[in-house]
């Protein structure tokens, strides 16, 4: 299991250098839902167990960035000049408690 959390981690860091962090929880949806649609892809392809493990681990290494970007607890970010305060649903910035761009179903 060292192994997998190795190159997990090995890819969570080189993701993030290369991409930073996550902008909104969205974003960090839409590139693990991206990472989960391309190993079912590999899977449905019958693909050798080399290519899978490479799209799992990316996966993993995705949610784990979620995880640090979106879920770790942090202070709460200071307000703009107008009184407004970041956004972790789509990134922008908002007065009061709820994102007028987020409809939860």
């Amino acid at each position: 299991m060292e192994e997998w959390i190795s190159k997990i981690k090995a890819e969570y860091e080189q993701a993030t250098q290369k991409f930073g962090k996550f902008n909104s929880t969205h974003e960090g949806y839409g590139v693990i839902k991206e990472e989960f649609d391309e190993l079912w892809d590999e899977i449905k392809a019958n693909s050798s167990k080399e290519v899978m493990e490479k799209e799992a681990i990316q996966l993993a290494a995705m949610s784990l960035r979620f995880l640090v970007d979106c879920c770790e607890t942090q202070p709460p970010a200071a307000p703009d000049s107008e009184g407004r305060c970041p956004c972790n649903l789509c990134g922008g910035y908002h007065k009061g408690d709820t994102c007028p761009y987020y409809e939860d179903d």
